[in-house]
């Protein structure tokens, strides 16, 4: 049996201490790391749910401006209405995932991604009233409704008042008076063609002091028309006197039309809406969408530090 002396005793002791030092420090290595990886395995998570989110936050704002286009250009109500709701649905979409990028951006505490969060939120903001103001006009489409006015009651009393006043010189034809008649009727016909053609200018005219001059040129020719009429109640009698009466009646359901249809293209809200979705909201449109680029990469960049 071999004899231990002291000092092999405490070379052994102090074998077995620097073991489980190394063992302990093994373990605390072990541990953090696993922790390092489960917190970088977090963050590349958070950064792939921004990314997503900001991806699609830029999809669901082409759509909105894609059905905003379409309710400009929407040729009825209905249309109209259908396509407005379709593009504020997807405003709503933006908005909620904007909410939720909000939230990892917080708690990502990223100085530099709340910065352009910001100025998205800017321009966000402002693309929406714009859409407000804009889609307002397009659903009420009253250009439209006062060219399909014009096209159609419109067009028909100028066919009755044409279709009385040549009926009148025919009867007239062979009377003294005819060579007047006809002088006076085809004076009349001028000045309703004249009103008549003067009104598509008037409905996509974009300034209230051209649609100003339009309606004072129609004033004028309105007070010709009149003229003739009152002029031919002196020189017709018997049929003729009918027939004059279809004329004014005709005239008269034309003017109050053509009242109708001033009315609705004063209100230029077609032209309006359009000018809006070409103008102001394009330009808001590619400015948010930058916006969104810029803070996209600016997730990337951060994702691709994290990896390295």
């Amino acid at each position: 049996m071999a004899l231990e002396l002291p000092g092999d005793r405490g070379k052994s002791r102090l074998h077995w201490f620097f073991a489980i030092l190394l063992l302990a420090m093994l373990a605390v290595v072990l541990v953090y790391s696993y922790k390092t990886d489960l917190r970088l395995e977090d963050v590349l998570g958070n950064m792939a749910k921004k990314n997503e989110l900001i991806s699609q936050m830029r999809t669901d704002l082409l759509k909105s401006v894609e059905a905003e286009k379409n309710a400009v250009l929407a040729d009825t109500d209905e249309e109209s209405r259908k396509f407005a709701k379709e593009a504020f649905d997807a405003e709503a979409a933006v908005n909620q995932e904007r909410a939720l990028f909000g939230q990892f951006v917080d708690s990502g505490r990223s100085g530099e991604e709340m910065k352009l969060l910001g100025e998205f939120d800017k321009c966000w903001d402002e693309f929406q009233k714009i859409d407000k103001q804009l889609l307002d006009f397009a659903v009420r489409n009253t250009n439209l409704k006062a060219a399909a006015l014009s096209f159609g009651k419109g067009k028909e009393a100028v066919s009755r008042f044409e279709q009385a006043l040549a009926n009148l010189i025919e009867n007239e034809s062979a009377s003294p008076e005819g060579p007047q008649v006809a002088k006076r009727v085809y004076s009349a016909l001028s000045g309703i063609l004249s009103i008549y053609s003067l009104e598509a200018p008037h409905i996509i005219a974009s300034s209230d002091r051209r649609m100003d001059e339009i309606e004072s040129e129609m004033n004028s020719a309105a007070g010709r028309v009149k003229s003739d009429l009152a002029a031919l109640e002196g020189l017709v009698k018997g049929e003729g006197k009918t027939q004059l009466g279809e004329a004014e009646s005709a005239f008269a359901d034309f003017l109050k039309i053509n009242e109708e249809v001033l009315m609705l293209s004063r209100q230029n809200t077609n032209v309006k809406s359009m000018e809006l979705s070409l103008g102001a909201k394009r330009k808001i449109t590619a400015q948010c969408v930058e916006s969104l680029d810029a803070l996209q990469n600016a997730v990337r960049s951060k994702s691709f530090r994290a990896t390295r």
